[in-house]
């Protein structure tokens, strides 16, 4: 990541590529939702980072989804302020000793960007599963249609 105009540049393109993704709707028809086909669908790289969406991150976090359609509706591609994974989450980071606002509050500060397992080509899409799906496949098994968000976000891996 170069200047900050560039930097903001590569995160606008990274944004349109999340909209346009349509590898997951393609491959489940019927299953899967784009979440770029809505009207209020954020201008956001990844759904939790309007809360934890620091662009030089000490830590990532990696969450299984944000939601499935029927949370991304009834919250307009918001998150609820206390669900339980968000709740979690502000424990585990406080345990780390990194303090957040309540979600989905913007955190300027805490130096988290938060995206879910999914990011590696189905991250803009939702399911229409009445509850989230299981574990996470393992790495390397999914499409990485927006692997440059690893170029795009500088992280130390440990």
């Amino acid at each position: 990541m170069g200047r900050p105009a560039d930097v903001e540049a590569e995160w606008n393109a990274l944004v349109a590529a999340r909209k346009a993704c349509r590898i997951c709707v393609e491959r489940s028809p019927g299953r899967i939702r784009s979440c770029g086909e809505f009207d209020f669908d954020p201008d956001v790289v990844s759904h939790w980072e309007q809360w934890l969406g620091h662009k030089s991150p000490k830590l990532l976090v990696v969450g299984q989804d944000f939601g499935n359609l029927d949370y991304f509706l009834r919250h307009r591609g918001h998150d609820e302020p206390h669900n339980q994974t968000n709740d979690n989450l502000r424990r585990l980071l406080a345990e780390a000793g990194i303090h957040t606002t309540d979600p989905p509050e913007c955190d300027a500060e805490a130096p988290v960007f938060a995206t879910n397992a999914r990011f590696g080509g189905s991250s803009p899409c939702t399911t229409h599963r009445s509850r989230s799906p299981g574990p996470p496949a393992p790495p390397g098994s999914r499409p990485t249609g927006h692997a440059s968000l690893r170029s795009a976000i500088p992280v130390r891996w440990v």
